[in-house]
């Protein structure tokens, strides 16, 4: 029973995976310019009404799929399977939810997994049967059909981690990996109120100062450090390197607030003056708590959770798959 839930679902993110990506282009090759006008260097191939304008484009999404009539036929296969296997995991939570009751069943993260990975993939297949069969091209409505699908994969994808509990081979990383998120959880909470810290501070210093690069039709491309949300992601990234010295050289280069040089003798040309320091020890200190200090820590706590985790390691093995057969079986 358990193997062959294992390959049913292998089989179905697999369909799921290949129609989500290709459904476009397979009713494109048997209605051209009909689903969604496409853009070729922002001119459209078809008009909204279907007539024919240039057909390099689809010839080459064609050629891709010699047989696209047999191509299109196993994607209606795929589509079916996929969503009746959709409907038997959706059925199967709720049968889970009322034999283990509303508080039991969220409190265990697999739950939320599955139902979550259930209803987007639920809402991605209706959408799509609806863009499909309607012939729709409203760019807007393929842009956010895209979005559920996205997540909908993801979601999927990550649930294969859920039956690969019960495998000898990968049951003790999907363990180790689990424990680790539990274990991390006071730790990000800290890293959080720091990288909170430095993103509002670099918020603070590099929004007037960093020199913003030109879009192709001449306007200024804002920064990372522009506003403050943004900014967080900046720090991440900072976090793992990705970041450019220069650009804390530029923070309050226009300010006399401790300036290194003297800011009137870049005046008369109108460069700016000389960098403050204050901005290169912010940097400093960053470097110092988070990289070095934050993540090694981090590190220390992997490894004793790698070693606690190794140690029971036969034990989770057999309980996971117990737990696996038993709720399969129920």
């Amino acid at each position: 029973m358990y193997l062959t839930r294992v390959w049913g679902y292998a089989v179905y993110i697999i369909c799921f995976t290949i129609v989500t990506i290709n459904f476009e282009d397979w009713a494109d090759c048997l209605h051209p310019g009909k689903l969604r006008p496409i853009a070729v260097n922002d001119t459209h191939i078809f008009d909204s009404d279907g007539e024919e304008i240039e057909d390099e484009y689809v010839a080459i999404i064609c050629r891709k799929y010699a047989n696209y009539a047999i191509a299109h036929t196993m994607g209606l296969i795929m589509v079916v399977y996929s969503a009746l296997y959709t409907f038997i995991l959706m059925k199967h939570e709720f049968h889970q939810l009322r034999l283990d009751g509303l508080r039991v069943y969220i409190q265990d993260v697999w739950n939320w997994l599955d139902f979550l990975a259930a209803v987007f993939t639920s809402v991605s297949l209706v959408w799509t049967a609806v863009i499909w069969v309607g012939e729709v091209s409203d760019r807007e409505m393929h842009r956010n059909l895209d979005i559920v699908q996205a997540h909908a994969l993801l979601l999927g994808w990550i649930k294969v981690l859920y039956f690969l509990r019960g495998l000898d081979q990968t049951s003790f990383l999907v363990n180790m990996l689990l424990q680790i998120i539990r274990d991390m959880s006071s730790f990000l909470i800290v890293l959080l109120v720091v990288l909170v810290a430095f993103a509002s501070s670099f918020h603070l210093m590099l929004r007037h100062d960093l020199i913003r690069p030109d879009k192709p039709n001449g306007e200024e491309e804002e920064t990372m450090y522009d506003h403050t949300l943004t900014s967080i992601f900046g720090v991440v990234g900072m976090m793992f390197g990705a970041f450019e010295v220069t650009d804390f050289r530029q923070a309050l280069s226009d300010s006399e607030l401790l300036q290194i040089g003297p800011l009137e003798a870049h005046e008369s040309d109108g460069s700016p003056g000389s960098p403050s320091w204050v901005s290169l020890f912010d940097l400093l200190v960053f470097l110092v708590a988070v990289p070095l200090v934050m993540l090694n820590a981090l590190i220390a706590i992997m490894s004793d959770t790698y070693n606690r985790v190794k140690s029971d390691a036969e034990a989770a093995k057999i309980h996971d798959r117990a737990e696996l057969i038993l709720e399969m079986e129920g």
